[in-house]
């Protein structure tokens, strides 16, 4: 393929670079275009293999230089992710094998900040879940005044948390469709606010029909009857 998604390596040196140091970092782009371990890199572009782009690669100090890495694959994939890691931790051995470099590398541009904005919204799903689930628990404990009532309709939305996700993640299989941290973390929020708020109504009329006299049974069918075609409703 000849498009993809860049990425941009940035080399400095507070001192400048000198031959040495140069052709050290050659042999390290050579070394991880030829290795390719996960087979995403498309190419990169250097002052070494591209002359004629040296002024805009390399700063008129020699203090700073790039190098433009183009990456293939889906940049949400396990395989793309794993490939700015790995870029990254050859980065990080280069110096520790090499003292004299005394250069900073850094893989930033297009890819790296996706692929770190995806790390970044990973971290934020899994957050925000657990804050809405213990200030849910904590809502329902005042309401209901009792650990069981409370964790009863948090046992149902979580459930129901699940299978959405699962679906989400079949259509986003079935249909390439994008789904990310981002999204799931705003799904866990809907599910959990809709679910709990249809579990006090529905709670709530029941108490409502016991207090009428009917059993637990025909309260609960009348329950249903009146809030279900409103619950149905809402998910359209």
């Amino acid at each position: 393929r000849e498009d993809g998604l860049p990425g941009t390596l940035v080399f400095y040196n507070e001192s400048g670079f000198d031959n040495k140091q140069l052709d050290l970092i050659n042999s390290f782009l050579t070394k991880i275009q030829t290795e390719n371990k996960y087979e995403n890199i498309f190419q990169i572009t250097s002052i070494f293999n591209t002359p004629l782009a040296r002024s805009n690669l390399l700063s008129e100090d020699k203090t700073t230089m790039l190098s433009i890495i183009t990456f293939a694959g889906d940049p949400a994939s396990e395989k793309f992710e794993k490939t700015i890691e790995w870029i990254r931790e050859e980065s990080e051995f280069l110096n520790q094998k090499n003292p004299n470099l005394e250069t900073e590398i850094h893989l930033t541009g297009p890819a790296g900040i996706l692929v770190d904005a995806i790390k970044v919204f990973k971290s934020i799903d899994l957050r925000i879940t657990i804050t809405t689930v213990i200030l849910v628990l904590v809502l329902l404990i005042i309401i209901y005044r009792s650990p069981i009532l409370a964790i009863l309709p948090l046992v149902i939305v979580g459930s129901s948390l699940f299978l959405s996700q699962s679906i989400a993640a079949f259509l986003s299989e079935a249909f390439d469709l994008p789904l990310n941290g981002q999204v799931t973390g705003i799904m866990s929020v809907l599910v959990f606010g809709a679910g709990t708020n249809y579990a006090l109504f529905i709670v709530s009329r029941y108490k409502e029909e016991l207090l009428l006299g009917k059993d637990k049974w025909e309260a609960m069918q009348v329950t249903m009857s009146r809030i279900g075609p409103s619950i149905v409703g809402s998910a359209g």
